[in-house]
């Protein structure tokens, strides 16, 4: 039992090893790459939590060549067709492409 406490008291206390960052905005500049990658920007230029891999600061990246990343593209066109503000969690690492996060999850922001 001792050791279960220490050991969640260690789980508590290490630090976050990635950061993801947050931003909300609408969608421009949307590129399509031949690997599958869509890469977009927001316009707001506010953004949290950046990790130190993302040096594009607006740019965010999906795998689109996936049932998933199909449906996150199917929202992001949606609002950059509509021109409706979204919020992007990213997923704190550049894992498709070296300077762009990768989100983790957007949705349509409150209007």
């Amino acid at each position: 039992m001792r050791k279960l406490l220490i050991l969640s008291g260690v789980l508590v206390m290490s630090p976050q090893t990635t950061s993801a960052s947050t931003a909300e905005g609408k969608v421009y500049d949307v590129l399509a790459m031949q690997n599958g990658v869509v890469m977009f920007s927001l316009d707001s230029g506010a953004r949290s939590g950046l990790p130190a891999c993302a040096t594009l600061t607006s740019r965010w990246e999906i795998y689109a060549a996936s049932p998933a990343g199909q449906a996150q593209l199917a929202l992001l066109l949606t609002a950059f067709a509509s021109k409706t503000t979204i919020f992007v969690e990213g997923t704190g690492a550049c894992s498709l492409w070296a300077d762009t996060e990768s989100v983790n999850y957007f949705s349509t922001a409150a209007q």
